[in-house]
C-alpha cells in the first residue's frame, strides 16, 4: 500500500478513537470491563501507531524498504501521549464515562509497542548502513 493509502486510513482510525470514546460503557459487569477496556485500550492505539507510522514513513523508491526516521518515530510517540491525556480528559466532560490513568498507560503502550515493532521491522538507515559496512 502506498503512503496515500496509510495516511487516510490512519486519519480514519484516529477519528475512530474519538468516536469510541465518546460512547457510554455500561451493561458490562466490572471486572469483565476492567480487563476488556485495557485491552481495548491498547489495540486502539497499537493501531494508531503502526498505521501512521506507515503513513508518515513512504517507501523509498531506491530501496522499496521503509527507513524509520528516529524523529519521526518519537514525535508520533509524542502524539500519542497527547492524545492519550485529552482523550482521557475528554472523558471527564461526559456523562457516563470517566477517565482513568490506567487507560492513559495502555494508550501509551500501544503507540511504543506499535513503534517499536515498526522500528525493529524497518531499521533506521544509519544502522542498516552500519551493519552492511561491517
Amino acid at each position: 500500500m502506498t503512503a496515500t493509502y496509510y495516511r487516510i486510513l490512519a486519519v480514519g482510525w484516529s477519528l475512530a478513537i474519538l468516536v469510541a470514546y465518546s460512547v457510554p460503557t455500561t451493561g458490562l459487569p466490572s471486572s469483565t470491563l476492567l480487563q476488556i477496556d485495557k485491552a481495548a485500550h491498547f489495540v486502539m492505539f497499537l493501531g494508531f501507531g503502526f498505521l501512521w507510522m506507515h503513513a508518515i514513513h513512504p517507501r523509498r523508491p531506491d530501496a522499496q524498504r521503509k527507513a524509520t526516521s528516529p524523529v519521526r518515530a518519537f514525535a508520533l510517540i509524542g502524539v500519542g501521549i497527547g492524545l492519550s491525556v485529552l482523550a482521557e480528559l475528554y472523558q471527564t466532560m461526559l456523562p457516563r464515562r470517566a477517565a482513568e490513568p490506567y487507560d492513559a498507560a495502555a494508550n501509551i503502550l500501544g503507540v511504543a509497542v506499535a513503534v517499536g515493532a515498526f522500528w525493529w521491522w524497518y531499521p533506521s538507515r544509519t544502522s542498516r548502513d552500519l551493519k552492511q559496512t561491517s
